[in-house]
């Protein structure tokens, strides 16, 4: 399985982590983020988890934190069938 590094600013972090059930499998994925203190561009968290992971933190995202969404898919690997 692929490990996935997704770098949210502290914005849709804190949407997300305020928005998602405590009883959600993302929310201890979330809380294990790490932050980075940004001089420039603001703070990041970092989310490190799988492809099934990040699929349902999309999945949420979508929902309830849409200003995540494009940090979220850009890191999720795309599969093709030849």
């Amino acid at each position: 399985m692929v490990t996935i590094e997704i770098q949210l600013d502290a914005e849709s972090y804190d949407c997300l982590l305020e928005n998602i059930s405590l009883n959600s499998p993302s929310h201890p994925l979330l809380k294990n983020g790490v932050k980075i203190a940004g001089r420039d561009f603001g703070d990041l968290y970092v989310i490190v988890c799988n492809e099934i992971q990040a699929q349902f933190l999309l999945e949420i995202a979508k929902q309830l934190c849409p200003m995540a969404v494009p940090r979220i898919e850009t890191k999720i690997p795309l599969f093709k069938c030849f």
